[in-house]
């Protein structure tokens, strides 16, 4: 398991810079806080990689065993939509996007089942784990967009401006 070799070192590289503020320059962490929230991403990605291996493994057995329902295989556009979060979620991350973070946010909490699928419907134990899964990844780039956006506003940019004011007396 490559992601959680890449998991460890991540943590590895986390401590270090916890400890030493130039290994934490290094590695981009201007604040110590940041390193709670590269800590809390670190663990998502690994969680979505942990997700995303076992969705595949029971799709790979269904299909070994040639039972992969139509209804599964109609989830192309619901997957795509899947598919753009997660691009957006890495652009948000790396730019510190918090426009793209937010519309991560708004569209994994608006994101619909695909048609013909709803909860109390779920004809098979196996399609309700698939979906459990990619509900599961949702969640992390919900988690990872609302770090960014906590970021963001680290910083005084287009959406945030801070300003120096001065209060004068009266007497």
């Amino acid at each position: 398991k490559e992601i959680d070799r890449l998991y460890w070192l991540s943590l590895r590289q986390l401590f270090l810079a916890q400890s030493n503020r130039e290994a934490a320059k290094a590695i981009g962490i201007e604040e110590p806080l940041q390193i709670l929230g590269n800590r809390a991403i670190v663990k998502a990605l690994e969680e979505i990689a942990d997700s995303i291996e076992d969705a595949s493994l029971i799709i790979l057995k269904l299909k070994e065993k040639e039972k992969i329902s139509d209804r599964i295989k109609g989830m192309t556009d619901f997957i795509q939509s899947i598919q753009k979060i997660s691009e957006d979620t890495q652009k948000a991350l790396f730019e510190l996007d918090f426009k793209t973070a937010n519309s991560i946010i708004e569209r994994v909490s608006s994101l619909k089942l695909p048609n013909g699928f709803e909860i109390s419907n779920i004809s098979s134990v196996i399609e309700s784990i698939l979906f459990a899964k990619i509900y599961e990844i949702l969640d992390r780039y919900n988690l990872i967009a609302e770090i960014v956006i906590n970021r963001s506003l680290e910083r005084p940019s287009e959406i945030l401006k801070i300003e120096k004011v001065e209060l004068q007396q009266t007497t």
